[in-house]
């Protein structure tokens, strides 16, 4: 959201996007393929990072294990 914001404030400053300067936002919001520049995003995959939080959270209370396991996500460049 506050990419669009900045799109928005250049665009009334008179600057041209692309041609002037980019923009890019992030967590792919649906918003992002509709507004005018379309805005380039990075995919996060937010459901995955609750499923895997709550599976760390679950394995500590039921193991008694106090160490987070660690996962990485790879982004998705959205243009």
């Amino acid at each position: 959201m506050i990419a669009i914001g900045a799109i928005e404030k250049f665009l009334q400053a008179v600057h041209l996007i692309p041609e002037d300067i980019s923009v890019m936002g992030d967590y792919d919001i649906p918003v992002a393929s509709i507004i005018r520049p379309h805005l380039s995003t990075v995919h996060a995959p937010i459901k995955e990072f609750g499923t895997e939080a709550v599976k760390n959270i679950l394995r500590m209370v039921y193991t008694r294990h106090d160490k987070q396991l660690e996962k990485l996500f790879e982004p998705e460049l959205v243009i």
